[in-house]
């Protein structure tokens, strides 16, 4: 891709809802990932490919037009990507995620709306879902492979990879008896260094107005 273009691109929306898209806090994150930790669950992160282009509120015939300095582009063009200024994009979009999610058997929780499981022989699956990031985790590695596999070829997600940063938060696993990386210890450290770093590059100007000790 060489562009991006923001833009409203749904139109009337048909699933009748006109709330915000959930969004999950990150104390719901910090939760699963102690819970996972201490019972040993491994966890696999991935997103969703063009996500919004499945939102069912998606006008089909939107068409782009290139400025002029653009000569190597299509003077006009169909969107092939659409990033959302509206609620109704991102909520389309969830709509449709948890119609496919129940289809493949599961449940999403009532109290973390963010939060699916999904129960197998091998015993449960836990969902989380920010958006167009999925992070997936098991303690049974055969039913997260399987369940990765079945929810790419589902929703069509990017490759799933161990968890290195969710939401912003850096992830990192060690073992809790050498202190080393392991994928499996029941030690997680969490870190936010290049987040903080980017908001303070972002909001320098403020910083220096409003704040500038």
């Amino acid at each position: 891709e060489c562009a991006r273009i923001v833009l409203d691109g749904s139109d009337d929306d048909r699933t009748g809802e006109d709330t915000y898209a959930e969004t999950p806090d990150r104390t719901v994150l910090m939760t699963m990932i102690s819970v996972g930790a201490t019972i040993g669950e491994m966890v696999m992160t991935a997103d969703a490919i063009r996500a919004y282009l499945n939102a069912l509120s998606l006008d089909r015939n939107i068409i782009v037009w290139a400025p002029p300095e653009l000569s190597m582009l299509p003077r006009k063009s169909l969107l092939h990507k659409g990033l959302y200024g509206s609620t109704k994009g991102a909520l389309s979009f969830q709509v449709w995620v948890d119609e496919k999610l129940n289809s493949i058997g599961y449940t999403k929780c009532m109290s973390a709306r963010s939060v699916y499981l999904k129960m197998r022989d091998e015993g449960m699956v836990r969902l989380l879902r920010h958006s167009d990031d999925f992070r997936v985790s098991s303690t049974n590695s055969n039913a997260l492979e399987e369940e990765c596999k079945l929810l790419s070829d589902t929703i069509r997600l990017s490759e799933f990879k161990p968890i290195v940063r969710f939401l912003g938060v850096e992830v990192e696993r060690v073992s809790h008896v050498t202190g080393e990386q392991d994928m499996k210890g029941r030690v997680v450290l969490l870190r936010m260094t290049e987040k903080i770093e980017e908001m303070e590059k972002r909001f320098a100007k403020l910083h220096e107005k409003y704040n500038p000790k």
